[in-house]
């Protein structure tokens, strides 16, 4: 079973990545599902590790997304073809219901959670749904997500492990 392999794999690598939460995300040992702060070993002696990934984080979200201004165009391959004006009104007004989207949806939040783990990890998973049509992004941990990549490094499978049972889910 390829989730199984994907698994065993991540162990490997599992206590080095407990070391990250431990100095660059300490009390959130959520990520993999232990630590919490009552069980929580306080031998971080700075902020440094946290510090330099909240500053990564602000600097990453602020300098790539800004909600409340364009920060994409939608463009066509064919010059003869971008240059008719009922084609670039179309584009123009498709970005624009697209940021319409965006504003009204949880983008901002859940980037803010995915530039943090991406700066710690290495990795992060962001997955839109659209929710009574409405754009609702959910962001998980690598804890619960395992990729594969084909022979150009281009992702092309995503697994995601559920940690509880949908009835428990939804009795919550």
């Amino acid at each position: 079973d390829l989730d199984a392999a994907l698994e065993t794999k991540k162990a490997n690598i599992k206590s080095k990545w407990s070391r990250v939460v431990d100095y660059f995300l300490p009390g959130h040992g959520d990520v993999w599902g232990q630590n919490t702060l009552d069980q929580y070993e306080w031998d971080v002696f700075d902020r440094t590790g946290v510090d330099a990934l909240r500053d990564f984080t602000a600097g990453i979200f602020s300098h790539t997304v800004n909600i409340n201004s364009p920060w994409f165009t939608f463009r066509i391959n064919d010059p003869n073809l971008s240059e008719v004006p009922e084609v670039k009104d179309a584009l123009t007004n498709a970005a624009k219901a697209l940021y319409r989207k965006l504003q009204n949806s949880n983008l901002e939040q859940e980037l803010n959670q995915h530039f943090t783990f991406f700066g710690a990890f290495g990795r992060a998973f962001l997955y839109l749904d659209v929710v009574d049509g409405k754009f609702r992004f959910n962001n998980y941990s690598p804890a619960c997500v395992n990729m594969t990549e084909d022979e150009h490094g281009v992702m092309n499978k995503v697994l995601r492990t559920f940690r509880e049972t949908a009835v428990n889910a939804h009795s919550r």
